[in-house]
Protein backbone atom coordinates (compact mmCIF):
# COMPACT_ATOMS: atom_id res chain seq x y z
CA UNK A 1 0.00 0.00 0.00
CA UNK A 2 1.50 3.33 -0.99
CA UNK A 3 1.64 6.46 1.11
CA UNK A 4 -0.25 8.35 -1.64
CA UNK A 5 -3.09 5.84 -1.46
CA UNK A 6 -3.21 6.15 2.33
CA UNK A 7 -3.38 9.93 2.10
CA UNK A 8 -6.13 9.71 -0.54
CA UNK A 9 -8.03 7.24 1.66
CA UNK A 10 -7.77 9.61 4.63
CA UNK A 11 -9.02 12.55 2.54
CA UNK A 12 -11.94 10.42 1.31
CA UNK A 13 -12.87 9.46 4.86
CA UNK A 14 -12.71 13.10 5.96
CA UNK A 15 -14.91 14.12 3.01
CA UNK A 16 -17.36 11.34 3.79
CA UNK A 17 -17.53 12.44 7.45
CA UNK A 18 -18.30 16.02 6.40
CA UNK A 19 -20.87 15.23 3.71
CA UNK A 20 -22.85 12.40 5.28
CA UNK A 21 -25.81 13.27 7.47
CA UNK A 22 -25.15 12.64 11.14
CA UNK A 23 -28.72 11.58 11.95
CA UNK A 24 -28.96 8.44 14.04
CA UNK A 25 -30.65 5.49 12.38
CA UNK A 26 -33.65 4.46 14.48
CA UNK A 27 -33.10 1.17 16.31
CA UNK A 28 -36.27 -0.36 14.85
CA UNK A 29 -34.71 -0.47 11.36
CA UNK A 30 -31.45 -2.04 12.57
CA UNK A 31 -30.79 -5.71 13.04
CA UNK A 32 -29.28 -6.99 16.32
CA UNK A 33 -25.75 -6.33 14.98
CA UNK A 34 -26.56 -2.61 14.61
CA UNK A 35 -26.68 -2.72 10.82
CA UNK A 36 -29.59 -1.20 8.90
CA UNK A 37 -31.76 -3.87 7.29
CA UNK A 38 -31.61 -2.29 3.83
CA UNK A 39 -27.81 -2.41 3.29
CA UNK A 40 -27.85 -5.78 1.47
CA UNK A 41 -24.35 -6.70 2.58
CA UNK A 42 -22.42 -9.62 1.04
CA UNK A 43 -22.38 -12.85 3.04
CA UNK A 44 -18.66 -12.45 3.81
CA UNK A 45 -19.23 -9.03 5.38
CA UNK A 46 -22.19 -10.30 7.41
CA UNK A 47 -19.96 -13.14 8.61
CA UNK A 48 -17.30 -10.63 9.71
CA UNK A 49 -19.90 -8.47 11.46
CA UNK A 50 -21.26 -11.53 13.26
CA UNK A 51 -17.71 -12.41 14.34
CA UNK A 52 -17.06 -8.85 15.57
CA UNK A 53 -20.25 -8.81 17.63
CA UNK A 54 -19.46 -12.26 19.04
CA UNK A 55 -16.15 -10.79 20.25
CA UNK A 56 -17.99 -8.02 22.09
CA UNK A 57 -17.48 -5.28 19.52
CA UNK A 58 -20.39 -2.95 18.77
CA UNK A 59 -21.23 -0.80 15.77
CA UNK A 60 -19.81 2.65 16.54
CA UNK A 61 -19.80 4.20 13.09
CA UNK A 62 -22.00 4.03 10.03
CA UNK A 63 -21.47 6.37 7.11
CA UNK A 64 -23.42 5.83 3.94
CA UNK A 65 -24.34 4.19 1.81
CA UNK A 66 -23.87 7.17 -0.45
CA UNK A 67 -26.01 6.62 -3.57
CA UNK A 68 -24.09 9.31 -5.46
CA UNK A 69 -20.67 7.86 -4.68
CA UNK A 70 -21.23 4.29 -5.91
CA UNK A 71 -22.91 3.27 -2.65
CA UNK A 72 -19.73 3.92 -0.64
CA UNK A 73 -20.08 2.80 2.94
CA UNK A 74 -18.09 2.79 6.19
CA UNK A 75 -18.92 0.54 9.15
CA UNK A 76 -16.80 0.40 12.28
CA UNK A 77 -17.07 -2.08 15.14
CA UNK A 78 -15.16 -1.31 18.33
CA UNK A 79 -14.63 -2.59 21.84
CA UNK A 80 -11.82 -3.33 24.30
CA UNK A 81 -9.50 -0.82 22.67
CA UNK A 82 -9.68 -2.26 19.15
CA UNK A 83 -11.72 -1.25 16.12
CA UNK A 84 -12.46 -3.08 12.87
CA UNK A 85 -13.34 -0.79 9.98
CA UNK A 86 -15.27 -2.22 7.06
CA UNK A 87 -15.34 0.07 4.06
CA UNK A 88 -16.86 -0.19 0.61
CA UNK A 89 -15.11 2.17 -1.80
CA UNK A 90 -16.35 2.12 -5.40
CA UNK A 91 -17.72 -1.40 -4.92
CA UNK A 92 -14.48 -2.74 -3.43
CA UNK A 93 -14.57 -3.94 0.18
CA UNK A 94 -11.62 -2.95 2.37
CA UNK A 95 -10.90 -4.01 5.94
CA UNK A 96 -8.61 -2.27 8.39
CA UNK A 97 -7.92 -2.75 12.07
CA UNK A 98 -6.76 -0.18 14.58
CA UNK A 99 -6.92 1.01 18.12
CA UNK A 100 -9.98 2.90 19.27
CA UNK A 101 -7.86 5.80 20.51
CA UNK A 102 -6.71 6.34 16.93
CA UNK A 103 -10.26 6.56 15.53
CA UNK A 104 -10.34 8.55 12.33
CA UNK A 105 -6.73 7.74 11.50
CA UNK A 106 -5.62 5.42 8.73
CA UNK A 107 -5.04 1.98 10.16
CA UNK A 108 -3.27 -1.06 8.77
CA UNK A 109 -5.30 -2.97 6.24
CA UNK A 110 -5.55 -6.73 6.64
CA UNK A 111 -2.78 -7.59 4.13
CA UNK A 112 -0.44 -5.34 6.13
CA UNK A 113 -1.61 -7.04 9.35
CA UNK A 114 -0.79 -10.38 7.70
CA UNK A 115 2.72 -9.13 6.99
CA UNK A 116 3.19 -7.69 10.48
CA UNK A 117 1.94 -10.82 12.26
CA UNK A 118 3.24 -13.60 10.02
CA UNK A 119 6.17 -12.02 8.20
CA UNK A 120 4.82 -13.03 4.79
CA UNK A 121 4.25 -10.25 2.27
CA UNK A 122 0.71 -9.98 0.96
CA UNK A 123 -0.47 -7.20 -1.35
CA UNK A 124 -3.73 -8.38 -2.82
CA UNK A 125 -5.77 -10.81 -0.79
CA UNK A 126 -9.35 -11.87 -1.56
CA UNK A 127 -11.93 -10.60 0.93
CA UNK A 128 -12.82 -14.12 2.09
CA UNK A 129 -9.15 -14.80 2.96
CA UNK A 130 -8.84 -11.46 4.78
CA UNK A 131 -11.86 -12.30 6.93
CA UNK A 132 -10.56 -15.80 7.58
CA UNK A 133 -7.22 -14.35 8.68
CA UNK A 134 -8.89 -11.88 11.05
CA UNK A 135 -10.97 -14.62 12.63
CA UNK A 136 -8.15 -17.14 12.96
CA UNK A 137 -5.63 -14.58 14.29
CA UNK A 138 -8.02 -12.55 16.45
CA UNK A 139 -6.16 -13.18 19.74
CA UNK A 140 -2.87 -12.06 18.16
CA UNK A 141 -4.53 -8.98 16.63
CA UNK A 142 -6.07 -7.97 19.96
CA UNK A 143 -2.70 -8.46 21.66
CA UNK A 144 -0.98 -6.43 18.91
CA UNK A 145 -3.20 -3.44 19.78
CA UNK A 146 -3.11 -3.95 23.56
CA UNK A 147 -1.86 -1.15 25.81
CA UNK A 148 1.43 -3.01 26.33
CA UNK A 149 2.10 -3.29 22.60
CA UNK A 150 0.58 -0.01 21.39
CA UNK A 151 3.80 2.00 20.94
CA UNK A 152 5.58 -0.84 19.11
CA UNK A 153 2.50 -1.41 16.95
CA UNK A 154 2.35 2.23 15.89
CA UNK A 155 6.03 2.15 14.94
CA UNK A 156 5.58 -1.07 12.96
CA UNK A 157 2.95 0.33 10.60
CA UNK A 158 4.08 3.97 10.50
Amino acid sequence: MTKDWLEQHQRWLEWLEKTQPKAEIPAQIRDPRGVPFDLHLPAEIIDLIDFCTSQGLTCVRLLGPDPIAFGDLVLAYAGSGICVEIMKDRSIWLLSIGEVSQAGHVWPDVPLMMTLLTGSTCDLVPLREEISFVKSHWAEIVDYFSADQRAATRRAYA
